[in-house]
């Protein structure tokens, strides 16, 4: 009897210690989780605060030459502020963010030599934040932009008159008396060309079916090549015509 009432005993102690095994290792995990959440919640308040907490503040600028901008070696190269595209990067609680600079809002500093050898630009930017205390001093920033000249190259022929025959047939060559031609450069620059200064590259006697005819102009430095419409048929159907009547240029006027 004894022994029945002491195996009770003992089991009923045993399913006890059981369940608080249990529960505990439903709780420990569950108390570990919340307080992990709990701390990482309150570092995540703080950091918020601090973050909240944190001013305006320029951290720096970049600057590149603007899209179309470009300085050739031809003696006239001199940069302004209008030249660059400049945006200043700030950052405030803890967001960044970029904004674009006016020509006026910033300087630049050109090397004394561009003219001749191109060079690096420094661009200088000073902000002072709003929240500045007064007498503050300005955060100054640059950036630089290294340049370098481009060499003036001939582009291309532009053709302002076209030369006094355009037709022909297949027993002539071209004729380039008449024509006016301008040679243009990389720099935006033009000059116009004697009759001298063009050759001709279609050379021998026209093709008949032809549709143009080719001069060149060489500068010294590269040749450059413009093609001139032109008709060519045929010698046994060409036909230069009949001369029914001549009118002069402009007003005629008699001196007395």
């Amino acid at each position: 009897l004894k022994s029945r009432k002491f195996l009770s005993l003992l089991i009923i102690i045993v399913a006890v210690i059981v369940c608080i095994i249990g529960a505990m290792s439903f709780m420990i995990p569950s108390w570990v989780s919340y307080n992990e959440y709990y701390k990482a919640a309150k570092e995540e308040i703080e950091n918020q605060k601090y973050i909240n907490s944190l001013p305006l503040e320029l951290v720096g600028i970049s600057a590149e030459l603007a899209q179309g901008v470009e300085f050739f070696d031809n003696g006239k190269a001199s940069p302004i502020a209008e030249d660059f595209d400049v945006m200043a990067h700030f950052t405030e609680k803890g967001q960044a963010r970029d904004e674009m600079l006016m020509a006026g809002d910033y300087s630049i500093a050109v090397p004394a030599d561009f003219t001749e050898n191109g060079g690096t630009v420094t661009v200088s930017y000073s902000w002072t934040s709003p929240n500045a205390e007064e007498g503050a001093e300005p955060v100054v920033k640059t950036a630089e932009v290294p340049v370098t000249l481009t060499h003036v190259a001939l582009e291309k022929l532009t053709v302002t008159e076209d030369p006094y025959r355009v037709y022909y047939s297949n027993a002539m060559e071209f004729d380039k008396e008449g024509i006016s031609v301008t040679a243009v450069y990389n720099d935006g620059s033009s000059v116009p060309l004697k009759d001298d200064d063009i050759s001709i590259k279609t050379e021998g006697k026209l093709t008949a079916g032809a549709t143009s005819a080719t001069i060149a102009y060489d500068d010294g430095e590269s040749e450059i090549t413009a093609d001139i419409p032109v008709t060519v048929v045929p010698e046994a159907k060409y036909n230069d015509g009949t001369i029914l009547s001549i009118d002069p240029e402009g007003e005629v006027y008699l001196a007395e």
